[in-house]
């Protein structure tokens, strides 16, 4: 890193005319969905300053080569969303908004973590200088003040560079999330996600989908209960939509585009049985899409899955993660192997598809551990239809987690790095933290993927009893 000490331009407080939400792609991804955070973003700026152009330029429909030329078009600002895994790539464009001219506004879970890293090796000064400023929490009024011209001082939620090179954190606002518009999705041409998607995953039913949020924030991040790989920065706790709007919303979908599938990006769905039960009741009565979910193992009980199942729910994503209970008590989950198995019951028995979401490779794992979570999912038996679409990854160190924290206490190497090299940053965890090596995570992947694929074939039409 290389800082070049000097006094730092102050923005120009000038009122912008043409404004970019970028969204990059990093990774390996099989679902194509328009860019819920900034058809939000958009959405807001256009009932707040109408007269301010904003594009979303979404790499998943332009491709790169199509999508660096149009940020070289000279937006008055650029404004990125990166994550762990497309923060690299969001580098490179945010490089290509800034030579030509661009003011740099980064937000979301993985800016808000690493803010004083990424202004200091990405802001204004440094050798890598593509970055201005970056927003925390709520972003949709810091945007607006932003496009008016305000000073970066007056601008709750902001998070700079002062002319001196110090870190300046303004004071935060967190947004009443039930007063703000209803996402306008016309703001994207849903016809092109809607074809890739039918060209990606049409051979699993799955088309027409977009992603819904109706509870912003997490109950359990802010405080006991916080998973240790939970990355999000959260205030101002759980935020909800009125329970019939969001029936409302969901059913004009459904109704308008034609949407028979959505993600909704909530982290505990049923975690407020009051606001379940009066949507459940609002979403009995209209046309529905189908909603896929999210839900703590220990929030699920028979009561609010049928509930969830009279809304139009579908498919619930249990986070399992292991079926070892030392595992499960090093990751504060408050759960154990038998609340997770009976969660998964309990779904099953309210005609819901649960999606058990398994990490390989948390703190503890062992070849031991490994197979005993495989025995425990092959005793669960889960039907077929489980198993066409499953959430297994191999654990991610992200900043802002428990995880990270507890790396950085064993390898202060990482400490001001923005974009440290993931396969270095996971051998690193994985030897102090497991003794399962990288070798028996990629063997034990393979094998809990072959599991999954041959209980979804073998539960097709014209195939044989499932294994």
């Amino acid at each position: 890193m290389i800082l070049l000490f000097c006094i730092l331009p102050v923005p120009s407080a000038v009122p912008m005319k043409k404004i970019a939400l970028v969204y990059t792609l990093g990774g390996r991804y099989d679902e194509i969905l328009p860019p819920l955070w900034a058809l939000a973003l958009a959405t807001y700026m256009r009932q707040a300053a109408p007269g301010i152009k904003v594009d979303i330029l979404d790499e998943q429909v332009l491709g790169a080569k199509r999508l660096a030329g149009l940020l070289a078009r000279r937006y008055d600002l650029a404004g990125f969303s990166p994550v762990t895994q497309t923060y690299g790539n969001v580098l490179k464009f945010a490089r290509v908004a800034k030579k030509n001219g661009s003011m740099v506004v980064f937000g979301g879970h993985y800016a808000s973590a690493l803010k004083k890293e990424i202004l200091a090796n990405r802001g204004p000064g440094s050798a890598d200088y593509c970055l201005d400023a970056i927003v925390c929490y709520d972003g949709e009024k810091a945007l607006h003040e932003l496009a008016r011209g305000t000073p970066f001082g007056g601008i709750k939620n902001l998070v700079y560079l002062t002319p001196g090179g110090q870190l300046a954190e303004n004071p935060v606002e967190i947004m009443d999330f039930s007063r703000l518009p209803p996402v306008d999705y016309t703001l994207l041409d849903l016809e092109r996600y809607f074809k890739i998607q039918e060209r990606k995953m049409g051979k699993l039913g799955i088309g027409r989908t977009l992603s819904f949020i109706a509870q912003r924030g997490c109950k359990w991040a802010a405080g006991a209960g916080r998973c240790i790989f939970c990355g999000i920065q959260t205030m101002g706790g759980v935020r909800c939509i009125p329970p019939e709007s969001a029936a409302r919303q969901l059913s004009s979908l459904y109704r308008k585009y034609g949407v028979r599938h959505v993600y909704e990006a909530g982290d505990d769905y049923p975690a407020n049985p009051a606001w379940l039960r009066e949507f459940s009741a609002a979403a009995s009565r209209l046309k529905m899409p189908a909603l896929e979910v999210y839900a703590k193992a220990t929030t699920l009980n028979p009561a609010n899955a049928a509930l969830l199942k009279a809304a139009g729910v579908k498919y619930v994503c249990v986070g399992v993660e292991s079926f070892s209970d030392d595992i499960l008590r090093r990751l504060n989950k408050g759960a154990s192997a038998a609340v997770s198995r009976r969660a998964v019951s309990v779904l099953l028995e309210a005609g819901l598809i649960p999606n058990t979401a398994l990490i390989l490779g948390l703190p503890g794992e062992t070849r031991e551990t490994l197979s005993l979570t495989l025995s425990e999912l092959k005793k669960i038996g889960l039907p077929p239809d489980c198993c066409q679409r499953t959430c297994l990854n191999i654990v991610a160190i992200c900043p802002g987690t428990r995880l990270w924290q507890m790396l950085l206490e064993k390898e202060p190497k990482y400490r001001g790095q923005d974009l440290p090299d993931s396969h270095e940053l996971r051998l690193d965890y994985l030897k102090h933290f497991c003794e399962a090596g990288e070798a028996d995570l990629e063997a034990a992947l393979k094998v809990f993927s072959n599991y999954f694929a041959a209980r979804a074939k073998a539960g097709r039409p014209g195939r044989g009893k499932a294994a």
